[in-house]
């Protein structure tokens, strides 16, 4: 079980190793962002156009927050400590990622038991006879005897098999090994990608929703200036049409949004973004 604990535990700090490196590069992509975005600014642009205040609603805003690029490097690498977190706990309860810890724990102790061919075996035991015929036995002697034995016994040489089979232990384990580091590698990126894409998908269903929300007022606006006389009904129509397509756009982004929230949740049930 400590072979096992300590597998467990080089996979786990190969993971948060490989998390930080993530971790780390997104805080250098946001510092030079904000750099950019400073370069950017109304004073340095010749087009003299702003990006402070995008004209989007409350909701969207919400939405859009994490993709700022004034995002600080203290609150990118805190979000990256808490998916790193719920990542090594959503690891230990992985049924295929514990099997897998098992299979290798096995191929550690196959090494140990072919090892253990060359020690010397000791074999002892009780031997019970029965002899029947021997003609200097007294009347109350029954014949049974009972005798222990012990025997010593070693390999010497076996022309170099049991020396092959040792090799073929360990190198079988150490593809067990690697195999579990492929698969816990397998698992965080699914999971990973999975959240980026929740995260993606919350973040333009918001974005519809804002659109959706800004053609009802286009329609009802073009059905007042219908009654007001000042309008016509292909206006009514294109408005319509143009409500029912954001419409669509957004129902298909939420029927887009449940698959990586499913990916996730079969993952760990703790990972889903907020």
């Amino acid at each position: 079980m400590k072979k096992l604990k300590n597998g467990r535990a080089e996979c786990r700090a190969l993971l948060a190793a490989s998390l930080l490196t993530v971790s780390a590069y997104s805080g250098v992509v946001f510092a030079q962002s904000s750099e950019a975005q400073d370069k950017l600014s109304p004073e340095n642009d010749n087009l003299g156009v702003s990006t402070d205040q995008p004209a989007f609603s409350a909701l969207t805003e919400e939405a859009l927050a994490p993709f700022y690029w004034q995002a600080t490097h203290s609150e990118a690498n805190s979000t990256g400590q808490v998916l790193r977190q719920r990542l090594v706990e959503a690891l230990d309860r992985q049924p295929r990622l514990q099997a897998q810890w098992a299979q290798e724990q096995e191929s550690r102790l196959r090494i140990d038991e072919v090892r253990a061919e060359r020690l010397p075996q000791v074999s002892m035991g009780l031997e019970q006879r029965n002899s029947l015929q021997e003609v200097n036995r007294n009347a109350f002697d029954s014949g049974n005897r009972l005798d222990a034995y012990v025997s010593v016994s070693q390999l010497l040489y076996d022309f170099g098999a049991s020396g092959e089979r040792v090799d073929s232990a360990e190198f079988s384990a150490r593809a067990q090994e690697w195999e579990s580091r492929v698969r816990a590698e397998e698992l965080v990126l699914d999971a990973l990608t999975a959240h980026l894409d929740v995260v993606r998908y919350k973040a333009q269903v918001a974005i519809a929703q804002d659109n959706l929300e800004q053609h009802q007022q286009i329609l009802d606006d073009v059905n007042a200036r219908r009654q007001g006389g000042a309008g016509s009904s292909a206006d009514v129509l294109r408005a319509e049409s143009r409500l029912a397509e954001a419409s669509a756009r957004q129902t298909s982004l939420q029927g887009q949004l449940h698959r990586p929230a499913t990916a996730i949740r079969s993952f760990s049930f703790r990972l889903l973004p907020g």
